[in-house]
């Protein structure tokens, strides 16, 4: 016997009914994208409706891992610590068609990024959606996709220099450089 829930969504809810603090109780989220996907996806996004399917994708999989978990059953064990890969979760546990998939994933998250990856995606994709920093055809090292245009600021290059140099003393912050 199977158990089949519809999912009844609205477009833009994950972050309002709280989704994005709950995944990182679901599955521990990672701060930064792998370097592999973080360099290729703004070339493959290159349009509004894409960084829009891409949200609804991502929204998709943040109500899945909400209501049943990693899959149904499964707390521990492989993949608890979120490297299932996304394209393969919605495919299996959301029971997504491979025609949506393939739409609506870029290539490198279709074939690279984890569930652990699901939260910094989501803020990158939607931070490119209102045209703030980094984006489809601008440079990609958004390194806080989140923050509002009214708290950012050029950077002073002494600073920047400062910020690059600690860095680069940290593996913690590689991800940053």
């Amino acid at each position: 016997n199977a158990l089949q829930v519809r999912h009844y969504m609205y477009a833009g809810e994950a972050r309002a009914r709280g989704g994005l603090a709950a995944l990182q109780a679901i599955v521990p989220q990672a701060l930064a994208l792998p370097a592999g996907i973080a360099e290729v996806l703004s070339s493959e996004l290159d349009t509004r409706e894409q960084i829009v399917r891409l949200l609804g994708l991502l929204e998709q999989a943040i109500h899945f891992l909400d209501a049943v978990g990693l899959r149904p059953g499964q707390a521990e064990g492989p993949g608890a610590d979120g490297d299932i890969l996304l394209s393969a979760y919605l495919r299996d546990v959301g029971a997504m068609d491979e025609t949506r998939l393939a739409s609506g994933l870029p290539t490198s998250v279709a074939q690279h990024a984890m569930l652990k990856h699901i939260r910094v995606l989501f803020l990158t994709a939607e931070d490119w959606l209102a045209g703030n920093g980094a984006g489809p055809g601008v440079d990609a090292a958004n390194l806080l996709p989140g923050v509002l245009p009214r708290y950012r600021t050029v950077m002073p290059a002494e600073l920047r220099d400062s910020l690059l140099a600690a860095c680069a003393r940290c593996s913690e912050l590689a991800a940053v450089l």
